[in-house]
C-alpha cells in the first residue's frame, strides 16, 4: 500500500475513516498518530503506512510520493466537537485558559474559525494536486457505501478489493453523525446562523451545506 497522510481539521472523521481503513485491509495498515507516537514525518516506523496530520501550523506540503486524504467539517459541528474534546481531555495550558461558559465557548471558537477558514482554503479550495483525495464529513455519514469505495479506489490505485470487505465494515463500523449541533448547550439558532454568515463565502466555495435546525 502506498504511504498515505491524513490531512484532517480536528474532530472531522478522522478516526472514523482509521477504523474503516483497518477493516478493509487488515494487516497491510499500519498507522502512525503523529501526536502521540513519534511527532516525526516520515514516522520513524519504515512500516507505517498511514499517519494522522492536522496541519495546525499550516506549513506541510504533502510530498507527490505519498497520497492525501483530506477531511474537514462545517466549523460549527468540528469546533463544537473539539471543545467538548478539550473540556474532557484538557492540556495543562488548555486546564488555565479553556472556560465551560457561553464567554469561553464564543472565545474558543473565534480562536479556532480562523484556523478552519485557513486550512479549508488551503487543503480544500486551494490544491488541485493529483495525489489528494477530498472527503468530507457530511458525505461520508449521508452516504458512507459510496465514500468507502472512493475511499479503496483511491487508495487501491486500481486495485479493487473484495466485496464482502465493504459489506463487513458497514456492517462493523457505525457510520452516521452521533450528535445534532443544535443539542450542543452553547449554540442557540441565533448563535449559529450568525456564525455561518462569518463563513459563508468559505461554505458555499467548499460545497459545505449550511446547518439544519429541524
Amino acid at each position: 500500500m502506498q504511504k498515505i497522510q491524513s490531512i484532517s481539521f480536528p474532530r472531522s472523521g478522522h478516526h472514523l475513516l482509521v477504523r474503516c481503513l483497518q477493516q478493509m485491509y487488515t494487516d497491510e495498515l499500519h498507522y502512525c498518530d503523529y501526536y502521540n507516537h513519534c511527532r516525526k514525518i516520515p514516522c520513524r516506523d519504515p512500516q507505517t503506512n498511514l499517519q494522522k496530520n492536522h496541519d495546525f501550523r499550516l506549513r506541510f506540503v504533502c510530498p507527490e510520493s505519498q497520497l492525501c486524504i483530506i477531511q474537514y467539517r462545517h466549523p460549527v459541528e468540528a469546533i463544537s466537537s473539539w471543545f467538548e474534546l478539550v473540556l474532557r481531555e484538557p492540556s495543562w495550558l488548555e486546564r488555565l485558559t479553556v472556560r465551560d461558559n457561553q464567554k469561553g465557548w464564543e472565545r474558543f471558537f473565534a480562536e479556532k474559525v480562523t484556523y478552519w477558514k485557513r486550512f479549508v482554503e488551503k487543503w480544500v479550495l486551494g490544491s488541485q494536486a493529483s495525489n489528494r483525495m477530498l472527503l468530507p464529513y457530511h458525505l461520508l455519514v449521508q452516504d458512507p457505501e459510496s465514500q468507502l469505495r472512493r475511499i479503496a479506489d483511491f487508495v487501491g490505485q486500481g486495485k479493487p478489493l473484495p466485496e464482502f470487505k465493504f459489506e463487513w465494515t458497514l456492517k462493523i463500523q457505525d457510520i452516521e453523525s452521533k450528535k445534532r449541533v443544535a443539542d450542543f448547550r452553547y449554540c442557540n439558532r441565533e448563535w449559529m446562523e450568525e456564525a455561518e454568515r462569518g463563513v459563508a463565502d468559505v461554505l458555499e466555495a467548499a460545497n459545505i451545506p449550511k446547518l439544519k435546525f429541524e
